[in-house]
């Protein structure tokens, strides 16, 4: 090949801030991991989508010798450390955080006929939360952006038809090729109720008793939520039932309408304060997912939308707690997944105690017609509480498996054999956090050189799991490091 006499580097001159010469190759730099960029027909702009590292997912207009900031600023803010330089640097045309999406799909700005509404405007998407937006300019600030679509797809690409129209391809779904249509006029969904007490899931609000028809259940291994204790209900539509997966380790399967309630108390010594209480619901198409504060009297509960952060007095400290977005709850409850991670038969298969009573929980929502069971529940597995292998699929797996959101290409489920998971002796693909070139994503025998360990202690960028939580596991970490300093070798 050969590199254009106009490149901008192709005398190979110093780049700022940099003593080493450019590649003469180098168009422009600065772009963490584009994907994807296309060219405007009409006007030759280079459009793209650069996905993000910690918190924002940029478009960008690539031009000609321009540093767009990375890893100095990570979209508008500084990477890193709380000070950095502006000066040279060329910002995104616009960016989102990760309470909307977590991995932008760069398309195309379209110029097809079949909408003219769209017309001009840069058309884009997110991988994981499945949205699709179009986005005006001025220039290269964004004037306007409005999302066309909020679907349970992962967009991976797109393509443009000889008429211009646009082709969404995704991973999932009924098929893989989409077109983008005008929504049928329909009449507005009734809102969600904007209080607690409205939803009918309590019959008292204040004490969490549930409304009749609203069971209680629990797991054997939940997921890990900072320290919070939970609490957990279900309800099912009127002569409904749930029906269990193929295989133990499988999501059951729920009719439109089932309603699933957690609630969240953060709790020192004796104090404690109600934080939040989630439904999850079933719909025809999806899992969907609401949250509801606590005010601080623990009376009500008031729904909210976006992720935000709030730190609360509790037993004389200080709680932080972070409430996640819709974005988040789809993230975590990915229908690759199952959607509802919990109810899953080695997690539902335990001893449960109400009163003086002990009972096993499956044969009682058997016999309450909530599921039926084809086998004793004595003679079905169940997960341990100590058990690392369930406890890395429940912090772990809704991401880290086949079709999942995870960057590494590992796959934590606890069914998997463990030379099959692509972690024993794998050398990280993600980074190694400064372990060096010894650094593995399991490294047997050696917990200080294993990555997976590594992430699990910290909190900060590069941490897991990678949402909603800003204290460690010392638990589960006190397990995962025995459980790989006792492994002589990889299977």
């Amino acid at each position: 090949y050969a590199v254009p006499p106009d490149n901008p580097f192709v005398a190979g001159i110093t780049v700022a801030g940099n003593d080493m010469p450019a590649r003469p190759e180098v168009w422009a730099y600065g772009l963490r991991n584009v994907w994807r960029f296309s060219f405007d027909a009409e006007t030759g702009d280079l459009w793209a989508g650069d996905v993000g590292q910690n918190v924002w997912e940029e478009i960008t207009v690539v031009r000609k010798g321009e540093h767009h900031g990375w890893n100095t600023r990570e979209a508008f803010e500084c990477f890193g450390s709380a000070t950095c330089r502006e000066e040279g640097l060329t910002p995104p045309v616009m960016s989102y955080g990760h309470g909307l999406g977590k991995s932008v799909t760069g398309g195309f700005v379209y110029r097809g006929q079949r909408l003219p509404e769209l017309r001009g405007a840069y058309v884009f998407a997110d991988f994981e939360s499945g949205r699709v937006w179009a986005l005006r300019a001025q220039g290269r600030v964004a004037s306007q952006v409005v999302e066309v679509a909020d679907t349970n797809l992962q967009i991976s690409s797109f393509g443009v038809q000889p008429d211009g129209d646009l082709v969404l391809v995704s991973f999932n779904g009924s098929s893989n090729l989409w077109r983008l249509a005008r929504a049928a006029a329909v009449e507005a969904p009734e809102p969600f109720p904007e209080r607690l007490s409205d939803t009918g899931c309590f019959a008292d609000g204040p004490s969490l008793s549930p409304a009749p028809g609203v069971v209680p259940y629990d797991l054997n291994v939940p997921f890990w939520s900072d320290g919070a204790v939970k609490r957990r209900w279900l309800a099912l539509p009127d002569g409904q039932s749930l029906r269990p997966g193929a295989l133990p380790t499988d999501a059951w399967q729920a009719p439109e309408g089932t309603v699933l309630i957690k609630h969240f108390d953060a709790v020192v010594g004796e104090a404690s304060r109600k934080l939040e209480t989630r439904l999850l619901v079933r719909r025809a198409e999806r899992w969907q997912g609401y949250l509801y504060r606590w005010d601080d009297a623990g009376r009500e509960a008031t729904l909210r939308q976006g992720r935000h952060e709030e730190t609360f007095e509790v037993g004389g400290g200080a709680w932080r707690w972070e409430f996640p977005s819709k974005n988040d709850c789809d993230t975590c409850h990915a229908e690759v997944a199952g959607g509802a991670l919990g109810l899953r038969t080695v997690q539902l298969n335990r001893r449960v105690r109400y009163g003086e009573t002990e009972f096993s929980q499956l044969e009682a929502l058997a016999r309450a017609g909530y599921v039926s069971l084809e086998t004793p529940a004595e003679a079905l597995p169940a997960w341990a509480v100590d058990d690392v292998r369930a406890g890395l699929d429940v912090d772990c797996a809704m991401c880290h498996r086949p079709g999942g959101s995870g960057n590494a290409r590992i796959d934590l489920r606890a069914e998997v054999p463990l030379g099959d998971t692509r972690t024993c002796g794998v050398e990280p693909e993600q980074g190694d956090l400064g372990l060096g070139g010894r650094a593995r994503i399991i490294a047997p025998g050696s917990p200080a050189r294993s990555v997976l360990l590594q992430r699990m202690k910290r909190r900060g960028p590069g941490q897991m799991p990678p949402l909603a939580t800003h204290q460690v596991d010392e638990a589960s970490v006190a397990r995962v490091e025995q459980w790989i300093a006792d492994m002589e070798a990889c299977p």
